[in-house]
């Protein structure tokens, strides 16, 4: 009698298990489809525009919904309910990014060192629009007219913490600029998104200029 039990609670545990794999991956295509109307709607809506200064305003909202959208399709299209693969999200956004910034430009080369580990969604969603931010900086700003030069994108599992580096080798950032002290937006967001992972946000003045966001390896999960 106890073995019959025993096999009839985990028979039990099993469909109850799958039952909620089976809802979490029908949300995850809800919010796919979601974030795609919404894109599609800013798209219509930016090519509707005459302003340079609205376009680009959309567009950088575009690039944040399509960072969060990006996520969802890759865990409905994995199966995945609750982990990311980093490398294949990461690269995933990257060619979105590309697609829209550098689509008729080709003297400006993303490159990409991206190690394959895994973090939780709501991390991995923080990570993604923290991404979105610095790599769109980088590509509409740090080369004006017809400079060229190259975006490097670095993550890394370093011990017990997470870096993402987005470096260039463009004009640089302007006199004093500190990323703590920025009014804009997209710094705004990267600034709060660091903070609730508990991690640091800083300028990187090496060989290149760009930005590192340092997290606790514990957001992974």
């Amino acid at each position: 009698m106890d073995i019959t039990q025993r096999r009839h609670y985990e028979e039990e545990l099993e469909r109850s298990a799958g039952e909620k794999a089976a809802l979490l991956r029908e949300l995850q295509h809800r919010e796919k489809n979601s974030f795609a109307m919404i894109s599609a709607l800013i798209k219509l809506q930016s090519d509707r525009m005459d302003s340079k200064e609205m376009k680009s305003t959309l567009e950088d909202l575009l690039g944040r919904i399509d960072s969060l959208g990006n996520l969802y399709e890759m865990l409905y299209r994995s199966g995945e309910t609750t982990r990311v693969r980093m490398d294949e999200y990461f690269g995933g956004m990257i060619d979105s990014l590309e697609r829209m910034y550098l689509s008729a430009v080709k003297r400006i080369a993303v490159v990409r060192s991206i190690e394959p580990f895994e973090m939780g969604v709501k991390h991995a969603s923080y990570m993604g629009l923290i991404l979105n931010e610095l790599l769109t900086n980088a590509l509409k700003y740090a080369f004006p007219g017809e400079l060229a030069g190259s975006v490097e994108v670095r993550l890394e599992a370093r011990g017990d913490r997470f870096d993402l580096m987005v470096t260039d080798d463009g004009t640089g950032l302007p006199h004093g600029f500190n990323p703590e002290r920025s009014p804009g937006f997209g710094f705004t967001i990267i600034r709060m998104l660091t903070e609730q992972m508990g991690g640091s946000f800083s300028i990187e003045r090496v060989a290149r200029t760009g930005f590192r966001v340092s997290v606790p390896a514990g957001s992974g999960k």
